[in-house]
């Protein structure tokens, strides 16, 4: 029997016990529910006193400051309570309901009393509340708070609410809050005895701001009440053109790295734009969440104040300063949009999208002209920057250029920039794509009256100059690029001024550096041009007492991939006038002037040598070396290796390239009469001399300046007349006293209305009147 027994027990429970179990189960689940909601609605609640608290301080500060400075009774605010308690005066009593932002319209008695920035946003004008006051005197009575409807225990309280909340004061209504109206919602409050006894704290002092606009855009703030733990820190920004506002808390921002603090001087220091440091402090990375348009005003206003004591506000002074530029103007001259100052490298930058997406699409702020305001300088950059290894990063871009380099600005939309005829100095780039100042500028585009020194652009990919990469239907005029060590260098096509160029025009423009090409054209002034016209432009190169140089270094313009020419490696239907070369020029097609061309020339000359190492002459009456650069031996035009289309009182210096040496010049040389001069005699008719375009004895519109002592005579002028230079070669400079010896632009005939630059030539050119008697 307890063996069967046993074995019933086994079955475990009936359906009776089944149900009975689940019932139980789910009874303790519904008592656990209902705590754990009550648990929730205690919580919020707790949550929500504390804000209406925050409200009341925020809002009791405000309104003795608003009392004080004659703003109450100014403009209606809220409605007046009919019948109500009094309070703790004779004076009438008001409410204000709050159920979203439109109550706040910057010029209502509410803006004063609790401004932006006085409590977090999110419940200023994201919240519901009610704020009840006396006017005489001015203090607020009470506070009651929730959250929107949307939300978890929340209800939009509108004025029909008011009476019902008036029931609602005071600790032992603490249920009724708890569980307000038919959704339910939970309130919180603040006012009574407690807030009667609320605690007051230490005036407040003002604190100070000011911006520094410079290589990063800065406010400085110094705070006499840091001391004070019951005084808190902001600072309020508000866009000019946008409207929109924001705030900055050294408690939330320290840990973003947007402020830093000097805990010794009681300062701290706010980034607003830095395009250096790293990601995220680009002012539109910071800010245009926001609402903020890159490029407009802003201004900056610190505050200090207190949401636990009752006490004082203290404002600072409103600071004004431009996101992106030194200044931006509405008016832009000669076409529409507006113009930006550019007064360091950072702004220069910051007309590139990539790094501040100014011009946004849609965006009521269209930057089309640019106006340079002082001298720029990288080493000044980097000065101010405090650092010795900086790099340009654009917005979203975590890696940035390589150290100590330059971000080619390119602009999308068509931009005027006017440098004023100022400098910028030392611009070194390190790019893939096209680099340069300039990476690439787009059709409308104008660039003038700007002096570039000393650059070093490289782009291992795309097209370099030191003006500009690649542009397109653009004016280019006044523009200068000089340095004794400046260089260019690409893998696409190669120019002193621009790389790569279709449509456009340049007018008195020069260069006067290295320029290579690895894969495309080079050229002195441009490495490649289609359908521009050139005019009163120059080119220079590189001497050595007097001489063109054969290494490979000491060349001037060098293509090992396409063609080569001393002003433009190719053209291909354009046009040049009064413009010349004195570069020195090697490749495979290469040519004085131009490596190929197509197109017309008029009142242009070339001095250059042409592929040294070739058995040409190194300069005035010496003979190349043994060393050879690239395109040695291929082909070579004195004046173009290849050239289609019209030419008139165009020349080139003969002598400089001299195929090969008659046994008479080499006794002269060995006996140092070079000063005797090139005379074309029976015992030298074994000299022969690079024609005008390669495998072209001659060539209408192209000839000789120097065939004889006359020629010469009147190509160079009156000594008197000539013009000046600033020339590298120190012996140049010893032997011409600052003088160019040969025709300037200006007495090529080319239009120096704004040849700024032009007026004086940059850089060396051969001596060769040391071998024309009589000279």
């Amino acid at each position: 029997m307890n063996k069967g027994r046993f074995r019933k027990n086994r079955r475990g429970f009936t359906m009776a016990e089944t149900l009975i179990a689940v019932g139980i189960t789910a009874i303790l689940a519904g008592a656990i529910f209902i705590g754990v909601f009550n648990y929730m609605r205690t919580m919020a609640q707790i949550e929500r006193d504390g804000i209406a608290k925050q409200i009341f301080i925020s809002a009791q500060n405000h309104l003795t400051m608003a009392d004080s400075q004659g703003y109450l009774g100014a403009t209606d605010f809220g409605s007046k309570e009919s019948g109500g308690d009094a309070g703790s005066g004779e004076s009438e009593i008001y409410y204000f309901v709050v159920n979203g932002g439109s109550s706040f319209n910057g010029e209502s008695v509410l803006d004063q009393i609790l401004p932006f920035a006085s409590v977090e946003e999110s419940v200023r004008t994201g919240g519901s509340y009610v704020i009840r006051y006396q006017t005489d005197p001015a203090q607020v009575l009470d506070i009651f708070y929730c959250s929107k409807d949307g939300t978890r225990f929340g209800r939009t309280l509108s004025q029909s609410d008011y009476s019902g909340l008036l029931g609602l004061r005071g600790a032992g209504q603490k249920a009724g809050r708890k569980s307000y109206g038919t959704g339910k919602a939970v309130l919180g409050w603040y006012g009574g005895e407690e807030a009667k006894n609320l605690q007051k704290g230490k005036t407040l002092e003002t604190p100070t701001v000011e911006i520094v606009n410079a290589e990063r855009l800065v406010a400085r703030i110094t705070d006499p009440n840091d001391l004070n733990p019951d005084a808190s820190l902001k600072l309020i920004i508000v866009g000019e053109l946008s409207g929109s506002r924001t705030e900055l808390s050294p408690s939330v921002q320290t840990a973003e790295r947007n402020f830093e603090y000097d805990n010794v001087g009681g300062v701290y220091t706010v980034t607003l734009d830095d395009i250096t440091s790293r990601p995220g402090l680009h002012f539109c990375e910071q800010f245009a969440g926001d609402g903020f348009i890159p490029g407009e005003d802003i201004t900056v206003q610190a505050v200090s104040y207190s949401s636990t004591v009752l006490t004082n506000i203290a404002y600072s002074s409103l600071k004004k300063a431009n996101s992106l530029f030194a200044a931006v103007s509405e008016e832009s001259p000669e076409r529409d949009g507006a113009t930006a100052s550019i007064g360091n490298l950072r702004h220069l930058e910051n007309l590139d999208p990539s790094v501040s997406r100014v011009n946004a699409s849609g965006g009521n702020l269209q930057i089309t002209r640019a106006v340079q305001t002082s001298d720029l300088s990288w080493e000044g950059f980097q000065k101010g920057l405090e650092s010795n290894s900086v790099s340009i990063f654009r917005t979203g871009d975590s890696t940035g250029t390589n150290a100590n380099c330059f971000l080619p600005v390119s602009t999308p939309y068509a931009l005027d920039y006017d440098g004023q005829r100022l400098t910028i100095t030392g611009i070194r780039t390190e790019e893939n794509g096209d680099a340069g100042l300039f990476g690439s500028l787009p059709g409308g585009s104008r660039v003038h009256d700007l002096l570039l020194e000393d650059f070093s652009i490289v782009s291992e990919a795309g097209n370099a100059g030191a003006l500009a990469g690649k542009i397109e239907d653009t004016e280019v005029t006044n523009v200068l690029a000089i340095g004794a060590e400046a260089s260019v260098t690409a893998r696409g096509h190669a120019g002193g001024l621009i790389g790569s160029m279709s449509g456009g025009s340049i007018t008195a423009c020069g260069a006067a550096l290295y320029v290579r090409s690895t894969g495309g054209d080079a050229g002195g002034l441009v490495g490649n041009m289609t359908g521009t016209s050139v005019t009163g432009s120059y080119a220079a190169g590189h001497t050595e007492e007097g001489k063109y140089q054969t290494e490979p270094d000491n060349v001037n313009v060098i293509s090992s991939g396409g063609n080569a020419g001393g002003f433009i490696g190719t053209m291909s239907g354009g046009s040049v006038s009064s413009s010349y070369s004195t570069c020195s020029v090697s490749g495979a097609s290469a040519g004085g002037f131009f490596g190929s061309a197509s197109g017309d020339v008029t009142d242009a000359y070339a001095t250059g040598l042409v592929n040294p190492g070739s058995g040409s002459a190194s300069g005035a009456g010496s003979v190349a070396g043994a060393g050879s650069v690239a395109g040695a031996g291929g082909t070579s035009g004195a004046f173009a290796a290849s050239f289609s289309g019209s030419a008139s009182s165009c020349g080139y210096i003969e002598s400089i390239n001299e195929a090969a040496a008659g046994e008479e010049q080499e006794e002269q040389e060995n006996q140092g009469q070079q000063g005797q001069g090139r005379q074309k005699q029976e015992d030298q008719k074994s000299k022969t001399y690079l024609t005008a375009v390669a495998n072209e004895e001659t060539t209408e519109g192209i000839t000789p300046l120097d065939e004889d002592t006359e020629t010469y005579s009147r190509f160079i002028g009156d000594p008197g007349s000539w013009g000046s230079a600033f020339a590298y070669d120190t012996q140049l400079i010893q032997y011409y006293q600052g003088k160019y010896s040969m025709q300037t632009v200006a007495m090529l005939g080319g239009d120096q209305g704004n040849g700024y630059f032009v007026n004086v030539h940059y850089g060396d050119w051969p001596a060769p009147e040391i071998m024309i008697e009589n000279r």
